[in-house]
């Protein structure tokens, strides 16, 4: 009996250890995610062109959206498009503004990685979800979702 008790007090003692670790293990990465999106701008004062980050999401669950490519249309003020840059996003979901991306207005479109990808292709082409860089290098959103097959 004595040993039975020893047994079951050992087991749920390397239970609540295992627990113990997944949630430190959980809140480190979620620290590096949010502390990812905390990077602050690059700019680039001779041009005027800024450097950022935005987070995909998975549009069921909120989880990180790795492997999507992410692309930006500058929208013109007349509504016509002016140039396209792509992204990809990592396997935490943060995707970098390519590489110097000017003020303006962006459509957004996310699409999985390859036909097994469970993520579907999602579009951004409204004034209300457009990506807007502003002068001051500021930009928003932060994040977007994507849509699951």
């Amino acid at each position: 009996m004595k040993r039975l008790r020893f047994s079951l007090s050992l087991m749920l003692l390397a239970v609540a250890v295992a627990a113990s670790l997944f949630a430190t293990y959980t809140a480190g990465f979620r620290a590096g995610e949010i502390a990812a999106m905390k990077v602050p701008l690059r700019h680039n004062a001779d041009r005027g062109l800024i450097q950022g980050q935005l987070r995909i999401l998975a549009a069921d669950t909120r989880e990180p959206a790795g492997r999507c490519h992410v692309a930006f249309t500058l929208i013109g003020p007349d509504g016509g498009d002016g140039g396209f840059q792509r992204s990809f996003s990592d396997r935490r979901g943060i995707a970098k503004l390519p590489s110097y991306l000017s003020p303006g207005r962006y459509q957004i479109e996310i699409e999985g990685h390859g036909p097994s990808s469970p993520y579907a292709r999602t579009s951004y082409h409204t004034d209300a979800d457009y990506l807007l860089i502003r002068p001051d290098g500021s930009y928003s959103p932060l994040e977007y979702l994507v849509n699951v097959k």
